[in-house]
């Protein structure tokens, strides 16, 4: 039974992603979800909980708390057009949170960037 559940479990998060996803693309009109997306989306055994994890790019400011304010705003709203969307028993609570992989991503790759041109200007070539 466990293995049915967790796989019930991820099929169901992989939903809710692709339709929050879409919901934050094209159903919604707030200024402060342009460009987000949704990384991923994990849900809890008992389907209660659903927690989003989000990122956008951040167009010279911290849009991190703008972005999670009108979701957590919006998140009544993104509930009932899942419900009709997705036909579920049940529609999770939604927890939005913030996906920091991708800056975390782009600072490691400044640094890799930093140490290969320190090393091309010691040896003045190209040597990996």
């Amino acid at each position: 039974m466990g293995r049915v559940r967790g796989i019930n479990q991820k099929r169901i998060a992989e939903r809710l992603h692709l339709s929050i996803a879409s919901l934050i693309s094209n159903g919604m009109r707030d200024d402060r979800l342009k460009l987000v997306t949704v990384t991923h989306v994990n849900v809890d055994r008992e389907l209660e909980h659903a927690n989003v994890w989000v990122c956008a790019p951040s167009l010279g400011e911290d849009r991190s708390e703008k972005v999670l304010s009108a979701l957590t705003g919006a998140a009544g709203f993104v509930r009932h057009e899942l419900a009709s969307r997705l036909k579920l028993r049940r529609i999770p609570q939604l927890h939005f949170h913030w996906d920091f992989t991708p800056d975390k991503a782009a600072q490691i790759e400044k640094i890799i960037d930093g140490i290969s041109v320190s090393h091309e200007d010691a040896h003045g070539n190209r040597d990996y």
